[in-house]
């Protein structure tokens, strides 16, 4: 028995859906700023995932880097959707970020310097907004 046109139509829109899906996320930024591949720059520390703000506002959000917290994890990334391509999970420096709570967003990379603004999602950076 041969599927009909529309039914074959639909297989071919889900299967070129699910494959941009397993594409996963596009524009991730590393502790540097410059863009590593297509995963998102994320920080797990204290039970907590903190992603990177920049590209959140339509301003760059200035904060001043606090005292060391300890050690953040950055999972490692899968760019090919198998288990091979994974990448190791890397340790960073978390540091508080002055005027907001650890529990809100915390700076995290290899020195004060480097340090990128994560926060968890959906967090109040208003703050940081008002000392600017």
């Amino acid at each position: 028995m041969r599927a009909k046109p529309r039914t074959r139509r639909w297989a071919g829109a889900l299967a070129g859906a699910m494959a941009l899906m397993a594409a996963g996320c596009d524009g991730g930024l590393e502790a540097g700023g410059a863009s590593e591949g297509k995963c998102a720059y994320v920080v797990k520390y204290e039970g907590r995932s903190y992603l990177d703000v920049r590209g959140r506002s339509t301003t760059d959000r200035k904060f001043t880097v606090g005292e060391s917290l300890g050690t953040g994890l950055l999972p490692g990334c899968d760019e090919s959707g198998g288990a091979d391509g994974a990448e190791a999970p890397e340790k960073v420096t978390v540091y508080e970020v002055e005027g907001i709570a650890p529990a809100v967003a915390v700076a995290a990379g290899k020195t004060p310097a480097e340090a990128v603004l994560v926060a968890v999602q959906g967090a109040d950076l208003a703050p940081l907004d008002a000392a600017s």
